[in-house]
């Protein structure tokens, strides 16, 4: 670890509890929508980007309780909750709200030099930042589809 000052360290630790709150609170969203899925690649998707918030959210909360934080035991209501009553587009709608959400909150972490002294977090963000960035793309144009 060397050279991170231990408050930078805590601010960079919050911020990554932060952005798995944010994952886990999109989990349930792409789950409902992922049911109401016809098409089954349409479904896969979702399916597939779940996965991924909820890869993404155990990582973090790996890293965070190795380091002494308990983020995971807050368990936060969502964000943006989906709800029976909404149309697809409204839930497709809150979950690119959930997403850009996330983003914001990879590049609250991102931003921090003392994410450079954890090389293999670093990458495995970075893969996920894309994955997210992605996933935020194919969103819009599904909702302007």
């Amino acid at each position: 670890m060397g050279s991170v000052a231990p408050n930078e360290l805590q601010v960079m630790l919050q911020q990554l509890g932060q952005l798995l709150r944010v994952a886990r609170s999109c989990q349930p969203n792409f789950a409902h929508l992922s049911l109401g899925a016809k098409m089954p690649r349409l479904r896969n998707r979702l399916i597939r980007i779940n996965q991924e918030n909820g890869s993404l959210a155990d990582e973090l909360n790996m890293y965070t309780r190795q380091y002494g934080r308990r983020e995971e035991e807050t368990n936060q209501a969502e964000l943006y909750p989906t709800s029976n009553q909404m149309d697809w587009n409204e839930e497709l709608e809150v979950c690119e709200r959930g997403t850009v959400s996330l983003m914001d909150a990879f590049e609250s972490v991102m931003q921090h030099r003392c994410l450079m002294a954890f090389p293999e977090l670093y990458k495995n963000l970075h893969q996920h930042r894309e994955q997210a960035s992605d996933n935020l793309n194919w969103l819009r144009t599904m909702r302007t589809a």
